[in-house]
């Protein structure tokens, strides 16, 4: 366990996500397929997310393949209006990795844009106190 948790803690470093909760439930298992539900939340760069998806994990001659299905991602809409179109398009695809991979991207470059915003209007407020001591 203890390997899984190093495991977890360097990727949580490398790509900014944090999962805060993980949920599983087996839905139907039989001989032939194994359908989960999973329900996880978290946070990348301080923007929060909510994913749920069925893992269908259908047993193939090779071993067993599993299969993302009825993905759907909640984020706030109004924070985060330039997520919506590719969000749809993530739960359209049902494409975790490419969600996960772009929220790090985007989540990144958020996070130095809300520096970078934090920095101006910090310093036009000094620029501002020191004119009106004058």
């Amino acid at each position: 366990m203890d390997c899984l948790e190093v495991c977890l803690s360097y990727n949580s470093k490398l790509n900014g996500v944090i999962f805060n909760d993980c949920q599983s439930m087996t839905i139907e298992r039989s001989t032939v397929r194994t359908i989960q539900r999973h329900r996880i939340s978290g946070v990348c760069h301080s923007m929060p997310f909510w994913v749920e998806f069925c893992l269908l994990q259908g047993k193939i001659e090779s071993g067993v393949k599993p299969t993302v299905t009825a993905l759907n991602i909640l984020m706030d809409p109004a924070e985060f209006p330039e997520m919506c179109a590719f969000i749809s398009k993530a739960e359209a695809t049902a494409s975790l990795f490419h969600f996960f991979r772009a929220l790090s991207e985007y989540g990144e470059w958020y996070a130095h844009r809300k520096r970078t915003f934090k920095h101006f209007k910090v310093s036009a407020f000094l620029g501002e106190a020191i004119i009106s001591i004058f």
